[in-house]
């Protein structure tokens, strides 16, 4: 009965010691700053923490506003301009052309107001203004 004992005992252990199946890497699910926008026949790379921290407003022109959870203060906002039919703003302060589509013209404006309806979160504004100055055409991945 001991020698039993001792059988499963050390069965047990080694099961214990297996390494575990962590699975395959790719299957796991990874939050993505990303918006699909299939208006426009592309997905937005967006800047790292926006869905953390922003919510995704379309306005009735078709813009994307990307508004933070704490206090509705904008971060930034794209516009899609349909090539031929409209013509983007004029690339200034804030306002700058992202890239293209084969049917649209990307632009990304950040906001230059200087107040805020929390204070509290200007560090992170900044931050995602900062961010979204810094998007390329690398950006915008092409759909069908």
């Amino acid at each position: 009965m001991k020698k039993l004992l001792c059988l499963l005992l050390f069965l047990l252990c080694l099961a214990g010691c297996q390494p575990m199946d962590e699975g395959d890497p790719d299957s796991y699910e990874i939050p993505a700053d990303e918006y699909h926008w299939a208006e426009v026949g592309a997905t937005i790379l967006l800047p790292e923490g926006t869905m953390e921290h922003c919510d995704v407003h379309m306005a009735e022109s078709g813009a994307l506003w990307f508004d933070f959870h704490d206090g509705g203060d904008t971060a930034f906002w794209l516009e899609a301009w349909e090539k031929g039919a409209e013509e983007p703003l004029e690339e200034q302060l804030g306002v700058f052309t992202l890239g293209e589509t084969d049917t649209h013209i990307i632009q990304v404006m950040t906001s230059t107001c200087g107040t805020l309806n929390n204070e509290k979160i200007r560090p992170l504004w900044e931050e995602m203004r900062a961010k979204a100055a810094e998007m390329t055409e690398e950006n915008i991945v092409l759909t069908k």
